[in-house]
């Protein structure tokens, strides 16, 4: 029975938790709100020296993030009357500020990069004006001729999760630019590319991102609803949909091509009236709630006690451009982003570039080298399948030479954790070749959102590299630098113990 007491008591706790969901949100809107002032203050503090600077080189990221902030950069700069040309890196080390330097502009503008090199900067860049538009940890350090750094760690985000390099872009567009409901609206669309890119709605949106989101949804922009997070919903047959699937892996289906037929056949009929395979796309209501319930059962029958959290990966917030044709690679922005990232990957940003900012003559360009790009990650994965993994106490090591491109070897070692070819336990450093030298190695490390949770910080690991004579920086969850080859075996050491503090800690 319940007496009335208890039903006292329930309502008292109902409305405390909703009296704490209020203050919550009341507490988050005033942050964002004091966060947008000072983005605002600072740029309107800086734009008249910025607006003298007639001609302007953008340096970016060669991933969909740093690809779509030079996009951004590009486009808000040339619709206030400046001249522009831009340059896209790989890491910003003391080879690319150099040629930076070399561009002899008014304004040296860093997207998506640049706080955490700023001593490098300076010294390479002392004559030429500054700004830095990035997400990344910054330095203590500050260049003497910077017009504006706008760091979303300065301004009390988390730029590995709230704000991508290309939010900040868009934030500070907001402020430079008189307003211009078209031209929002296709920046807003790319700031979506970009934090996409760089893996921040994985687990939905939160922080600056979220805002951002809702202003493109009210501008139909953006449609976003709950679906199976795997990729290629708009462009692929259902059986790659499914057999290619890795975050999460599915029990007997992932990378067995037959098993995956089986699976599908089992609960619906996967051709069209022209006999080729559905898409997922293409299915029914009915159709995708039969495929969902059967990866469901999978999950709960195969997962040895995992199988609530596998769940709780399997469906996430996904998101459509509403400008763009169904069934292409730009409909969804989760291949939006890939095409963008196979264009850095493969030296095509500049098709990137062009590609986002609406010049869509380079598709057929566009559709090889995406195909290129899949075809080079499905065999640098086979060659990691066959390597010989260095384990140390609390990192893995694969080396990888000139087997892998060292543009693509981060995103390989990424797959290769989430396919549980490598130990997800500890993080991964994958090392390859410098192209630019050969007495250096480019070193790219991965973790999970479950080692960050114990501690993990490989943008710290990597900033290790400063006292062997390398550079490097990046994120918690992935992070990267170059290091003399010389010195590779005492670099790891550091690494290795160094991240074994961070995760004991955590």
């Amino acid at each position: 029975m319940v007496y009335w007491v208890d039903i006292i008591l329930l309502q008292t706790e109902s409305f405390t938790i909703a009296i704490f969901i209020y203050l919550t949100y009341i507490s988050f809107t005033m942050g964002q709100e004091k966060i947008l002032k000072n983005i605002e203050n600072m740029t309107i503090s800086a734009k008249e020296k910025i607006s003298q600077c007639k001609n302007i080189l953008i340096v970016g990221h060669l991933d969909a993030d740093g690809i779509s902030s030079t996009s951004i950069a590009k486009k808000m700069f040339e619709h206030a009357g400046h001249n522009t040309d831009y340059l896209i890196v790989k890491q910003l080390d003391s080879i690319t500020i150099k040629k930076a330097e070399e561009y002899k502009k008014d304004l040296t503008v860093f997207v998506d990069l640049g706080s955490g090199q700023l001593d490098k900067i300076s010294n390479y860049i002392e004559d030429n004006k500054i700004m830095v538009l990035d997400h990344h940890q910054p330095s203590k350090k500050e260049h003497p001729n910077i017009l504006l750094h706008l760091n979303a760690h300065l301004l009390g985000m988390d730029g590995s999760r709230e704000i991508s390099g290309s939010g900040m872009c868009y934030l500070f567009s907001r402020y430079y630019l008189e307003k211009d409901e078209k031209l929002q609206k296709e920046l807003e669309k790319i700031a979506i590319i970009g934090m996409m890119g760089d893996m921040q709605l994985r687990d939905g949106a939160v922080g600056m991102n979220k805002q951002i989101l809702e202003w493109a949804k009210d501008n139909n922009v953006v449609a976003i609803k709950k679906d199976i997070c795997y990729f290629g919903k708009q462009t692929r047959p259902i059986f790659k949909l499914l057999e290619y699937a890795t975050d999460p892996i599915i029990p007997t289906i992932s990378f067995n091509h037959e098993n995956t037929k089986a699976f599908i056949c089992s609960y619906i009929n996967p051709r069209d009236n022209d006999n080729f395979w559905k898409r997922w796309i293409d299915l029914k209501n009915e159709e995708a709630q039969k495929i969902t319930g059967g990866l469901i059962k999978l999950f709960l029958e195969n997962n040895n006690g995992n199988a609530n959290f596998a769940l709780k990966q399997l469906f996430c917030d996904t998101y459509q451009f509403l400008d763009e044709a169904k069934g292409t690679e730009f409909r969804d922005v989760m291949e939006f982003s890939t095409v963008l990232n196979a264009c850095g990957r493969h030296d095509k940003w500049k098709d990137g570039v062009e590609l986002i900012i609406g010049n869509r003559d380079n598709l057929p360009t566009i559709t090889t080298l995406l195909e290129n790009h899949r075809r080079c990650l499905a065999n640098s994965i086979d060659i990691i399948k066959k390597a010989k993994i260095k384990r140390m106490n609390n990192i893995q090591v694969f080396f990888a030479g000139d087997t892998i491109k060292s543009t693509i070897i981060g995103t390989v070692a990424g797959m290769a954790l989430g396919a549980r070819i490598l130990d997800r336990s500890i993080p991964v450093l994958a090392v390859s070749n410098d192209p630019e030298d050969s007495s250096f190695s480019k070193i790219s490390g991965r973790g999970t959102k479950k080692m960050i949770f114990r501690g993990l910080r490989l943008n710290d690991a990597m900033n290790l590299s400063e006292k062997f004579g390398g550079e490097g920086g990046g994120h918690d969850i992935a992070a990267g630098c170059r290091i003399p080859n010389e010195k590779m075996d005492e670099f790891l050491e550091a690494v290795d113990k160094g991240i074994g503090e961070q995760m004991k800690n955590g």
